[in-house]
């Protein structure tokens, strides 16, 4: 990238890695906020290079993982009052084009 004078690096980080996000999330956690960091380390390091380094951090997403995080009706409806100003939770075609 240095080389050709620029280029775009987007790193997947999580808001687990912005917010303490309950029991059970400290290793996730910790992992994307390492993402986050390092995203921040690389844009300060790499940008005089024309190399921009940004990061996305979705919320609570429904996949395969958080399936135990949304076991019924109830506790999403909890989530979301509490959590998501969006008013729902987010579908992985969310981040189409992000």
């Amino acid at each position: 990238m240095r080389e050709r004078g620029g280029g775009r690096i987007i790193n997947l980080a999580s808001i687990g890695g912005l917010v303490v996000d309950g029991e059970r999330s400290s290793v996730y956690g910790a992992s994307k906020a390492a993402v986050v960091q390092v995203t921040k380390n690389m844009a300060y390091e790499w940008g005089r290079y024309g190399i921009r380094v940004n990061a996305i951090a979705p919320g609570y997403m429904r996949t395969a993982m958080t399936t135990d995080l949304l076991p019924d009706r109830a506790e999403e409806d909890r989530l979301v009052a509490t959590h998501i100003p969006l008013g729902r939770i987010g579908e992985p075609g969310d981040l189409a084009g992000a």
